[in-house]
This record gives structure tokens, sequence and C-alpha cells, in this order.
């Protein structure tokens, strides 16, 4: 009887409904994780910040009103002011006197040039590229949990299914060797040990179907993906390059150290300018009393103060300069690893292929000796136990290996 292959078809042969890929689910997890929820919220208030900052002094309109009783003139004054970004309303009125006021506009030369708020709208844009960046990498990390999830599946299912074959083989051998015992041609302990073996076989069975069914449960739960019905295809990366991968994994990450950079600088920039320029203000204004108008000039400048934050900024860019160099020299390494790593799961795949294959020969001869008489039917199911480790452990290995490779490619998007 040829069983050489039988447990490698049986693999591939069951069909549980409709055929579920590893990159429709990880496509299904980019649009359905709450992490786009999040980076939606994130974006919304980004958006109400540069709003915000674009607005500058023109967000809203100020409004005062003072009153008091003055002694030496016996009367109530009352005095108020409207002011809506440069433009401004200043008045005045006693009792029943007239009131006056003042109408003019005021403007900062130094905010003209460049203000706070041109500032924070250019860090602004940084901040959200790099929200982008936590995004992503945020997102990264649910697709790695999910890939190794699958992978866990994928190996249990694969063992299952072997088992599963491998149960059938002993049944139909039982029924031979019972024959056989009950013949004298085979001796009791021959049939205990097969009876045993499909025991623990069975046993088996029954643990990875439970393990299946709870692995189905986190798919739910934990990615709100339903698997149930379905078959779960083989992870098969579809990869001709993989060095292309390896070479962009943690370029977000440098990506994300040098937005901050940017950020400390635009941060710099902005402390330098305000301390070295002085404010200067240049007006019109009209008043009603008078009626006249005349030209309002302010000038003012902080001189021999220590600003400590713009200290603290030079401080945080050698700071980052530092670990944005660490970083670099690490994520070399990291790559370096990722050579190392793929290649033992290579040759881990390698290596028991050529096992399997080996242990499915011994197990042949093996029968061949038992229908010759040299050896006894323990010896067989010894070699028959050994290709079956064999050939899961083959499997296994080539569904680690793939799923390995998902990984890179998941941390290698930008």
């Amino acid at each position: 009887m040829k069983r050489k292959i039988a447990i490698f078809v049986m693999i591939s042969a069951a069909v549980y409904g409709k055929e579920e890929t590893l990159d429709n689910m990880l496509n299904s997890l980019e649009k359905i994780s709450y992490e786009n929820q999040v980076y939606d919220i994130q974006k919304t208030i980004d958006k109400n910040k540069e709003k915000f900052y674009k607005l500058d002094n023109y967000n809203g309109t100020d409004v005062s009103v003072n009153s008091n009783y003055n002694n030496y003139e016996s009367a109530f004054v009352t005095e108020g002011k409207v002011k809506y970004g440069d433009f401004y309303l200043d008045g005045q009125k006693k009792d029943s006197e007239k009131g006056e006021y003042s109408v003019g506009v005021e403007k900062s030369l130094k905010n003209l040039i460049f203000s706070k708020s041109d500032s924070e709208l250019s860090k602004l844009n940084f901040t959200k590229e790099k929200n982008r960046l936590n995004y992503l990498k945020n997102v990264e990390t649910q697709k790695l949990s999910l890939v190794n999830l699958y992978k866990d599946y994928k190996s249990d299912e694969l063992e299952l299914k072997i088992r599963e074959n491998g149960l059938k083989t002993l049944q139909k051998e039982l029924q031979i060797i019972d024959k056989s015992y009950k013949l004298g041609a085979a001796a009791q302990i021959e049939l205990k040990t097969l009876e045993y073996s499909i025991k623990n076989m069975e046993l088996e069975i029954k643990n990875l179907k439970l393990s299946l069914e709870k692995m189905m449960g986190r798919f739910y739960y934990d990615y709100e993906l339903d698997i149930k019905g379905k078959n779960l295809a083989p992870i098969a990366p579809d990869v001709k390059n993989i060095e292309t991968y390896i070479s962009r994994v943690g370029e977000r990450e440098i990506e994300g150290l040098d937005l901050e950079k940017k950020i400390i600088e635009e941060n710099i920039k902005y402390l330098k300018y305000d301390d070295k320029v002085p404010e200067i203000s240049i007006g019109v204004e009209h008043n009603s009393k008078y009626d006249e108008g005349r030209i309002t000039a302010k000038f003012s400048k902080k001189i021999l103060n220590y600003n400590v934050d713009l200290e603290n900024e030079k401080e945080s860019l050698q700071k980052n300069g530092i670990i944005l160099k660490q970083k670099a020299e690490e994520m070399k390494a990291e790559r370096l690893k990722l050579y190392n790593n793929l290649y033992s799961y290579e040759k881990n795949y390698e290596i028991n292929s050529n096992k399997a294959q080996l242990e499915n020969s011994k197990y042949e001869i093996k029968r061949l000796e038992y229908n010759m008489g040299k050896v006894s039917y323990i010896d067989v199911m010894d070699a028959f136990d050994k290709y079956l480790e064999a050939e899961i452990a083959k499997e296994k290995s080539k569904n680690s290996l793939n799923s390995y490779i998902y990984e890179i490619m998941i941390r290698s998007e930008r």
C-alpha cells in the first residue's frame, strides 16, 4: 500500500466552506480596526488646531465694560472697549454727558513677520505626519498579532489533518492486526500497542479541535473576524525580493524621530526670534471728541533675560540627535537579525523536509520487514510515530517560515 504522500494529500484535500486568506483578513482588519476611529478623532483634533492657529488674534471679539463713581467729578464714569483682531473701539461716558469714543487699528510688526501662530502651524504639519506614523505603528502591532494567531491556527489545523489521516491509517491496520492475532500470526502486545496508539491519537485530535475552537473565538472577539464555516488558506506570501522589504524595516521609526527633531528646531527658531526681535506696534486712531486722527507707535524689548525654554529646547535637540543616531545603528542590527532569522527558518524547513522524507522511508522499510517476519509490529509503530511527528514538524516549519515573511512585509509598510 502506498502511503508515502497520503498524509500530505490530506492537508490540501479537505475544504470546509468558503476559503479565507490572510491577505483578506489583514485588509479587513485595517478597515475595521478601532485604530481607524482613534486616528479619525486625532485628525479632527488637528483640523481644529489648524483652524485655531489660522484665526490667530481674530478668534472672536473681546468686550470689556467698567463702571465706577468718580468722587472728584461727582459722577459715574462708564468705560468700555471692543476689540476684534487689530481693530478696536474705546468709549467713555459720564452720567448725562455726551460720550466720546476712539476707533483705530493697531498692528504688531513682530507678529506680522513671524507670529506664534505661524510657528504652531508649521509644527502642526510635522505633528500630523507623526500622528499618521503612530497610527500605522499601532495598526502594525495589530496585524502582527493577527498573523501570529493565523499561524498558530494553521499549525494546529495542519497537525489535526495529519493526525486524522494517521488515525485512519491506524484503524485500517487494526483490522489487519486483529485478524492476524485471531489467527495466531500476531502477538497480543502488538494488538494492544496499536489499540493504545489509536486511543492516544484520538485524544490528541480532540485536544487539537478544542484548541482550534478557542482560537476561532479569538478571531471574532479580538479582531471581529468570523471564520466559522470558512477554510483558512495556507500562508503563502507573494514576495519575490525579500531584501527590499527588510531594507525598509524601521524606516517609520527613524522618520518619527526626524519629525520630532523638526518640531524642536521650529520651537528653537521661534524662541530665538521672540528673544531677539523687539515688539513694535504701529496704529492709526480717530477720536470723536476732538474729531482728529493720530498715528501711534509702541516699542518694547526684554533684555538680559534667561530663556529657560530656549535652553531646554537646545538640550532636547542634542538629545534627539543622539537617539536618532543610535536608532539608525539599531535598525542596521535589526535588519541583520531579520536576515539571520529568515535563514534559520529556511534551513529549519529544509531540514524537517529531509527528515520527513527519511522517516517515511524508514517506516516503509519497517513495514516490509514486518511482512517478512524480521521485526515486530511494535517496531513498525515506532517508525510510524516518528514519521508522523516529522511530517507535522515539516508542515509547521513551512507555516512558520511563511508567517515570518509576512511579519517582515508588514513591518516594512509605509
